[in-house]
C-alpha cells in the first residue's frame, strides 16, 4: 500500500507542540475538534475503502454526546494510524528514518485515561456537593485538560508519522 498524494494528504501539515498546547488552551479544549476532524479527514484519504466516518458527522456526535464519542474515535485515530503505517512498511520505510515513532500502544493508553476520567468524574459528581468534591474538581478538571493535550498532541504525531512529515521541513 502506498499512500496516495491526494489533495487532502498534501495539505496536512506538521502543527508543532506550542501550537497544539496553546489552541488548546485559548479555545478551552475545542480545538480537539478541529483536530479530529482533520484527523479523520486525512485517514478516509490514506484509504478510501474503509473509511472512518464522515468527518463532520464525527464532530458533531462528539459534540454533542458531551465527549463520549471523543472517547472511541481517540481510540481509533491512533489505531487506523499504526495499522496504515504497518502497511506501509513500517519503521523500514526510509522516509520515516528520522522520525520519532508513536508510543507502541497509544490506542490502548489513552482509552483507558479516558474510561478512568470518566468514571473519576462520574465519582467526582457524586460528591459534589461535599467538601471532598469541591477539593478535588480544580485539580481533576487541570490533570484531565493536561490528559487531553497530551493525547492531542501524540495523535497528530502518529498521523505526521504515518504521513511522513517531518518537523524539519516545516518549522
Amino acid at each position: 500500500m502506498e499512500i496516495e498524494n491526494s489533495k487532502i494528504i498534501k495539505n496536512f501539515r506538521y502543527i508543532s507542540t506550542l501550537e497544539i498546547v496553546f489552541f488548546t488552551w485559548l479555545t478551552c479544549g475545542l480545538y480537539g475538534y478541529y483536530l479530529l476532524y482533520k484527523w479523520i479527514e486525512v485517514l478516509n484519504a490514506v484509504d478510501e475503502d474503509s473509511q472512518i466516518c464522515n468527518p463532520f458527522i464525527a464532530v458533531f456526535i462528539s459534540f454533542f454526546t458531551c465527549g463520549l464519542a471523543f472517547i472511541l474515535f481517540d481510540f481509533i485515530i491512533p489505531d487506523r494510524a499504526a495499522y496504515y503505517t504497518r502497511k506501509t512498511k513500517g519503521s523500514s520505510n526510509k522516509r520515516r528514518d528520522n522520525l520519532t515513532p508513536p508510543i507502541k500502544d497509544l490506542p490502548m493508553i489513552i482509552l483507558m485515561f479516558n474510561l478512568f476520567f470518566v468514571v473519576f468524574s462520574s465519582c467526582i459528581f457524586l460528591l459534589s456537593f461535599s467538601i471532598v468534591g469541591l477539593i478535588l474538581w480544580p485539580p481533576y478538571f487541570a490533570i484531565y485538560f493536561v490528559f487531553c493535550i497530551w493525547a492531542n498532541i501524540s495523535m497528530q504525531r502518529s498521523i505526521e508519522y504515518l504521513l511522513c512529515i517531518d518537523r524539519a521541513y516545516h518549522v
